[in-house]
């Protein structure tokens, strides 16, 4: 990517009449900062509606250019857009369905919550990360159950960890149940996590002094004493110690 800036700049300075063709192909470059870079010049010269070119070029997109369709659209379009993009997230190959889910999150997440939640379970672990990280802009947490459902159905230890991190951005009394059930589970990478996730409620703690409630209270206390060899005595004594405080 630095090289190929590095190349339009040369064009823009040496050869003027040639960097405007060059600058117009690179709004449709696979990286971002090519793309960004790209309209910052060309917007310097004339007022330009990107979207509008990305909209056209959707219309019969060239192979090449499709990830840096999808992608520019994504950073320039709206929420109408998204029915030109959502085709693109079964599409055979990762790479573009992973770019747009994050296209779709960036336009109108609140709108796919659904359609982030089916793709959570995609094959490919990094399509799968990019609707967990859609979901984050989405209100989850009414759903997370069916996620933790999925969570302890799956096979797949990516679903899982993406899980997991979804179930780390719930709330402080909300999250805990969730760490503790993960360090229960066969797989000992997810056991790990799920450790890793617990140590950092427990040491920031003290950070804020949200009530459980007696829901929680109850769901906490649960799954302590169901998986009390799993968690460790000296975690569950911390966890016991801080719930005894409210």
């Amino acid at each position: 990517m630095p090289n190929r800036r590095e190349v339009l700049k040369y064009y823009q300075n040496m050869f003027p009449d040639i960097a405007e063709r060059k600058l117009k192909n690179a709004i449709f470059d696979h990286h971002p900062s090519i793309r960004y870079y790209a309209r910052y010049y060309l917007s310097k010269k004339n007022k330009i509606e990107f979207s509008d070119i990305y909209r056209e070029a959707m219309k019969e997109p060239i192979k090449r250019k499709i990830v840096g369709t999808i992608s520019g659209l994504g950073e320039t379009g709206n929420k109408a857009d998204t029915s030109l993009i959502i085709s693109y997230t079964t599409h055979r190959t990762a790479k573009i369905r992973k770019l747009s889910i994050r296209a779709i999150a960036k336009l109108a997440p609140g709108n796919y919550c659904d359609l982030f939640r089916a793709v959570i379970k995609d094959n490919s672990p990094r399509v799968s990360r990019e609707a967990a990280l859609a979901l984050l802009h989405c209100q989850y947490q009414s759903i997370f159950t069916e996620l933790w459902d999925l969570f302890e159905s799956t096979d797949k230890i990516h679903i899982r960890k993406n899980i997991l991190l979804l179930a780390s951005n719930l709330s402080k009394w909300e999250s805990i149940i969730y760490y503790i059930n993960a360090i229960a589970t066969p797989d000992e990478d997810i056991r790990m996590i799920g450790k890793d996730y617990l140590n950092r409620w427990l040491c920031n703690f003290n950070r804020s002094f949200t009530k459980p409630t007696n829901e929680q209270k109850d769901r906490i206390k649960r799954a302590i004493n169901l998986h009390a060899k799993t968690i460790g005595e000296k975690r569950k004594k911390a966890i016991e110690f801080n719930l005894k405080t409210f």
